[in-house]
Parts: structure tokens; C-alpha cells; sequence
């Protein structure tokens, strides 16, 4: 009789048994488990010891040449809340240089290192283990990931930039003014002070003090390791903005070209976000944006593709908490991914494109229920995302009136009352930085009522009056910002108010950054809106609606009437009132200030040539309806038309006159009185309306033809030259 083995009961734990490794059985996890950072170790009886929190392992990866750093972070899993699995599923690679990388899920890399094989122990003892044959098979066959950024250190090169430096100690008071000026420069939150100094100090090497007093020059740039010349990028970034404004060196034009056009791995530094930040701003301030970002555009991709890559998408704090040392304070981190959330926005809305930062690459928390900057960015962040998604949703059409109500009602509660926006006297300092947010709110407003009339063919009079409103509100918040940032120079740059200076003022720069792109949109809006009301023919001589000329608008608020349209006459010589006051200012040093700014100078070209069109299609339209009227009701219309009251004065924008009220803009076309009756009479029979628009084409293309052809017509931008 064969005898039965007793069974022995199974003390190992899983792994163990499946490897067939001798186990020790200590529990929590055995030492094998243990000696392989397993974060489970499953015992037969089913009992599971694994903490109450899911504990995920940012693994560097083994570098080629550089040591790396092992650290763990703790993800809190969220009660009751469904999620991918993968979403934390994710490593960050680390180098001592400060370089770093983000690998998600679908990486090659996070399998290796997440893996519970053992795997990548082994192959850091393989790497390391032939580390000294692996560099001299490199060195020999010239072989190196650092070429591209290893050619910028020549002779021809980064030496060209010493001589064009600023001395040390003029080099150390920009910086501060960069940090100790958040209203004038509110990226500096996407920087960390300490580092940025730490960084100055290792990167310029400064020559000897022979006289006392003299203020040392700098001798020699030094990038940071592995050839991080974007240290150097933040620190000659922060200069363009603080020290040489206008007048950049064309060795630190051709600095900024090479780092942007950088495109290994081996450049992705916090610091390169950092540089194509403040370039970024930098360009917009001063002009070189095409008027709609177009030029930037590239610029903000290579920003953001870099952003993503360094994992600046994710939970900052999770992922880069440890590594403050090499990328910066954590709260700088913040700020930073914030300002390149709203530069994607900025380039979205105004060159018409998806976002670049999806809702699959970011849909992380934007609602800070604080009043300060960061919290009224993230608030508006989260409501602008969401609608440039919606409006290129290919499914189905934008509901455009609820996302026009929505803009609204955010407006109306961070920036109320709307007078402390609309009055220089009542703008507060530490405000100006959340105008950024406003401009970008009232252009992202303006849009929608944009593609509400034009490709939606909505014009009821709730749309009229909700875009003229939405523009007369922009060009008063331009204006405003303008005259604040100027008496803010005026008290700070005084020195920079004399002819000899050629640089436009450090506020008004920073303001004009603010509004540039609005100002682009609402001009070509505001001129396309009233050219269609000038050319729509359907309604006979009406464009007014039988309204007055002396109605009021209430700039107070955003909300128009709902049962009548504001006039034609109304909103466009408020409109224009307000233009010539932006360009014909009283105060002669703002005038010259502004003069020196070759973007300003170009928009009031533009607005004069568009002005100039409105003009002559307004006398047209007058004297196509005129002959109308003449000719189907008789002198008997006529003579009750023009009666003393009507035919003497023209309604123009209070104090202003017909023949000059700016300098050099003519507001001589305001409507009469006369005018506006004749176009508030009935509505005509299609045969009539053909008859006024036959007449009003002829008159008007011959009229524009004679202002192309005169003298005056090309000299569209001299009255506002220096």
C-alpha cells in the first residue's frame, strides 16, 4: 500500500514560487521582494499587504554618461472617482545637468522601468560596466547627441555676444528690475529668483575692477552642463525686456535664433520653456507679431512640444517635487505651465487653430477660487479652452450664444464694477496684470459675435448691440491701459521722456503687449461691421433702423437692448472719438512716446485707411438714397427733410469738429441730421433697392479709386511718425 505525502503548507510568497527563489517569508514583503522594489508581496493565504496608497516609482532611466537619481512619490488615489489606470502610469527621467524627460504609458522606457522583472537593475550594472568603452568608441567615432548645442560654442559664435553685454553690475540691476516689477513683468512668477541669480553667477565670468568705481565688464559666457545655453537664453531674455527694448544686438537676434532652432532631446531644459516665454513676450511687446501672432506661432509650438516633453502637463508637484535644485520652485513650475496654457489660447484664437494642449494632453484643475492673478487665469483658462474646442468640434455647430453669455457673466464677475477698467483714473497698479485676461476675454467675446453675424447669419438686434458694445468696451479698456501705463513711466522713466530717447517706455511696452491683438481684431471688425451695414441694400435706404443718432450706449456693462439696434451713427462716432483720443492725445510727451513705437504707428495707418473707406462708402450710400428720395417722393420730401435744425449741424462725438479732430484722422463724415432722416425712410421694393446699390457701387468704387490715385490717399502713415 503506497503511502500518501503529507502536503506541507505553502509558506512562500508568489513571486518566489513562481521564480522558485528561496523566500525568508518576512512580512510585510520578504527580502527578495524587497532587494527587488516590488510593491507587492502576496503570501498564499491570500493576504495582501499593500498600503493604503498607491505607491508609484519615478524611475530615472540609466543615462549615457550621467548618473541619475531613484525617487518615489505617493499618489493619493481620488474617493469614488473613476480613472485610467494608465494615467499614472508614467516615469520621468532626471539627469544631475537638470535635464529631464517625461515618458508616458505607451513608452518603451516606462515599460522597462516599471516593470517587475528585475530588469532594470541589470541593465544599469550592463551600462555602467562598459560606461569607459562606450565614451571612447563615441569620442573615437565622433559620435554625440550634444553636436548641435556643441556648435554654438566658437569663436564666431557666443564671443560675439561678450562685446555687446552690458557691464556686470548694469546686468545685476535688470534682473532685480525684472523681479522686483510684477506688475510690469508678471511672467517673472514662471521663474525662480534664486535659481536665476544662482545661474548668472555660473554663467558670466566677470573681469577685474582695475578703477575704482568702474563697473566691471563681463570677459566670458559659460553655459550650464551638457551646454545648457538656455541659462544664458533666461538671463539675455530678461535683458532684451529690461535693457536694450527695441534695440536687440544681431548677436543676440542670432543667440535666440540657434536656441529656438535646437532640436535634440539633449536641449530640454526648464530653462528652454523659460527663454521661449520671455521671447515670446518680448516680440509681442514690440511688434513683431505680424498683428495676429502669425509670427509667433512656431515660436509658442516649440514652447509648448517642449512643456509637454518635460511632463509640465502633469501634477507639477508630484512629478518635480525633489527636483527644485535643477528646475526651479515648485509654484514657479505653476506659473510657467500657466503662461503656456494662455500663449496657446493667444495663438488658437487668433490664428484660428485647434489647441496645441488638447483636452488628452491637459484637462488637469484651472479653478483657483482666489481673486489674485493665477486665479482669474485659471478661471478664464477653463471657460476659453473649452470653447475653442467647442467651435472646432467637427460634430456639430457651437452653441455661440450660450458660450457669448457665458464670457459675459465672467467679465461681469471678475471685473466689476467695469469703470476701474475703463477709467485710467480709477486703475489700480496691481491690477494691470489681470488686463492681460480681460483683452483676452473681450477678444474671445468679440469672436463670438463674430461668427455669430458672419457665418451664422444671426443679426438680430441682440447680436448688433452685443458686438458693438463688445468693441466700443475694447477701444475704451486700449485707451485706458495706454494712458495708465504712461503715467506710470512718467513717475518711474522720466528720463526716457526726452527727444534724444528712441526707446518707447517700459509700461507703455508692457501695455501694448496687453492690447495689441485685441486692438487688430476689434479694428478690422468694427470697420468690417460698418462697411456691411453701408453696403446691405435689402432694406432700401434703412440701415438705421429708424433709431436716432442721439441715442445713449451705456458703456457701463456689456448687455445691449434687447428690441432695438444701436444706431449706425452712434457706436461709430463713439468708436471714433475714442480712436482719435488714442491717437490725437493733449499730452505731447505721450504723443512723442507713443510715436516711437513702430506698431502703433502701423495700426493708426491702418486705421486711417479703413476710415477713409468707411468715409467714402458712407457719402456714397448718403447720395444714392438722396437721389432716391428726390426722384420717387419729389422736393415735397425734400423740403420737409430739410428744415434749419437738420441741415446745419452735423452730428459728430462731443467736442469734436468737422474738419479736424485728431491728428491728422478727419471725422468731417459724421452724419447730419439730414442724412440720417433720408436713411430712416421706408423700406423700398427690390427694384428700388437694385436701383440705390447700382448707384452706390458706381459712386463708390470711382470715389475709392480717386483716393487711391491722390497724394494724400498713399501718405496713410506719415502723421504718425516720430
Amino acid at each position: 500500500m503506497e503511502k500518501r505525502k503529507r502536503r506541507k503548507a505553502i509558506k512562500s510568497c508568489a513571486f518566489c514560487r513562481r521564480r522558485k527563489l528561496r523566500c525568508d517569508q518576512k512580512k510585510p514583503r520578504c527580502s527578495t521582494c524587497v532587494a527587488r522594489n516590488l510593491a507587492e508581496c502576496v503570501y498564499s493565504q491570500g493576504l495582501q499587504h499593500n498600503a493604503s496608497t498607491e505607491t508609484r516609482e519615478l524611475v530615472p532611466l540609466p543615462g549615457f554618461g550621467e548618473s541619475t537619481t531613484t525617487y518615489n512619490v505617493t499618489i493619493e488615489p481620488l474617493a469614488g472617482a473613476s480613472r485610467n489606470q494608465l494615467d499614472t502610469f508614467f516615469t520621468l527621467q532626471c539627469k544631475e545637468s537638470g535635464r529631464k524627460v517625461y515618458y508616458g504609458p505607451t513608452s518603451a522606457r516606462t515599460l522597462m522601468a516599471k516593470n517587475d522583472w528585475g530588469l532594470l537593475e541589470r541593465f544599469r550594472q550592463a551600462t555602467t560596466k562598459i560606461k569607459t568603452t562606450r565614451i571612447d568608441f563615441k569620442k573615437k567615432n565622433g559620435v554625440s547627441m550634444l553636436r548641435e548645442l556643441q556648435t554654438i560654442d566658437t569663436p564666431q559664435s557666443i564671443q560675439q555676444i561678450v562685446p555687446v553685454l552690458p557691464t556686470y553690475e548694469t546686468i545685476l540691476r535688470c534682473v532685480h528690475d525684472f523681479f522686483d516689477n510684477p506688475c510690469l513683468y508678471p511672467q517673472n512668477s514662471g521663474l525662480d529668483k534664486r535659481k536665476v541669480f544662482q545661474d548668472l553667477e555660473e554663467g558670466l565670468v566677470v573681469g577685474q575692477q582695475l578703477v575704482p568705481g568702474v563697473e566691471r565688464a563681463v570677459v566670458e559666457l559659460k553655459p550650464g552642463p551638457k551646454c545648457n545655453y538656455y541659462r544664458l537664453g533666461v538671463i539675455f531674455s530678461i535683458l532684451a525686456l529690461t535693457h536694450y527694448y527695441e534695440d536687440l544686438p544681431l548677436p543676440l537676434e542670432s543667440f535666440f535664433v540657434y536656441l529656438a532652432g535646437c532640436n535634440t532631446a539633449k536641449a530640454m531644459y526648464i530653462e528652454r520653456c523659460q527663454t521661449f516665454l520671455l521671447r515670446f513676450t518680448y516680440r509681442l511687446a514690440h511688434g513683431y507679431n505680424g498683428g495676429d501672432n502669425s509670427h509667433l506661432m512656431l515660436l509658442v509650438d516649440n514652447m509648448i512640444n517642449t512643456a509637454i516633453y518635460l511632463g509640465l502637463n502633469k501634477d507639477i508637484c508630484i512629478l518635480y517635487r525633489g527636483q527644485e535644485a535643477t528646475a526651479g520652485s515648485l509654484d514657479s513650475l505653476q506659473a510657467l505651465w500657466y503662461w503656456i496654457l494662455l500663449a496657446d489660447f493667444d495663438i488658437a484664437l487668433n490664428i484660428g487653430r485647434p489647441l496645441r494642449i488638447s483636452p488628452y494632453d491637459y484637462d488637469g484643475p484651472l479653478v483657483d477660487h482666489t481673486d489674485a492673478l493665477y486665479g482669474v487665469m485659471g478661471r478664464f483658462l477653463k471657460i476659453a479652452r473649452h470653447i475653442i474646442c467647442d467651435i472646432h468640434n467637427k460634430k456639430r455647430t457651437p452653441e455661440l450664444d450660450v458660450h457669448c453669455e457665458t464670457i459675459i457673466t465672467f467679465i461681469e464677475h471678475e471685473f466689476s464694477p467695469f469703470e476701474l477698467y475703463t477709467d485710467p483714473a480709477l486703475m489700480q497698479i496691481h491690477k494691470l496684470p489681470h488686463m492681460h485676461i480681460l483683452c483676452n476675454a473681450l477678444s474671445l467675446l468679440s469672436t463670438c459675435y463674430g461668427l455669430r453675424w458672419t457665418a451664422l447669419k444671426c443679426s438680430t438686434p441682440s447680436v448688433k448691440n452685443g458686438a458693438v458694445k463688445a468693441m466700443l468696451l475694447s477701444y475704451s479698456v486700449i485707451s485706458s491701459i495706454s494712458k495708465f501705463c504712461f503715467e506710470q513711466d512718467r513717475v518711474k522713466y522720466s528720463h526716457m521722456l526726452v527727444p534724444e530717447c528712441k526707446n518707447i517706455t517700459p509700461y507703455l511696452t508692457g501695455g501694448i503687449s496687453i492690447w495689441c491683438t485685441l486692438f487688430v481684431r476689434i479694428l478690422m471688425f468694427f470697420y468690417g461691421f460698418a462697411h456691411s451695414e453701408m453696403t446691405l441694400f435689402e432694406s432700401g435706404p434703412v440701415f438705421t433702423q429708424n433709431s436716432s443718432p442721439t441715442d445713449e450706449c451705456d458703456l457701463s456693462n456689456l448687455r445691449g437692448p434687447e428690441d432695438r439696434a444701436i444706431s449706425f451713427s452712434t457706436y461709430f462716432n463713439i468708436a471714433c472719438e475714442k480712436l482719435d483720443a488714442l491717437a490725437a492725445t493733449n499730452d505731447p510727451h505721450m504723443k512723442m512716446v507713443l510715436r516711437r513705437s513702430r506698431f502703433y504707428v502701423l495700426l493708426m495707418g491702418k486705421d486711417k485707411i479703413l476710415r477713409a473707406l468707411t468715409k467714402t462708402a458712407v457719402e456714397c450710400r448718403t447720395n444714392a438714397e438722396t437721389s432716391w428720395l428726390t426722384n420717387s417722393k419729389g422736393n415735397q420730401v425734400i423740403k420737409n427733410l430739410q428744415s434749419p435744425e437738420d441741415s446745419v449741424e452735423p452730428i459728430l462725438a462731443p467736442g469734436k469738429s468737422v474738419e479736424q479732430t485728431g491728428d491728422g484722422i478727419s471725422t468731417d463724415f459724421s452724419l447730419s441730421q439730414m442724412q440720417v432722416n433720408l436713411m430712416a425712410s421706408p423700406a423700398a421694393d427690390p427694384g428700388t433697392a437694385q436701383m440705390i446699390a447700382d448707384e452706390f457701387w458706381q459712386s463708390y468704387n470711382l470715389g475709392w479709386q480717386e483716393i487711391l490715385d491722390s497724394a494724400e490717399g498713399l501718405d496713410l502713415i506719415s502723421d504718425f511718425m516720430v
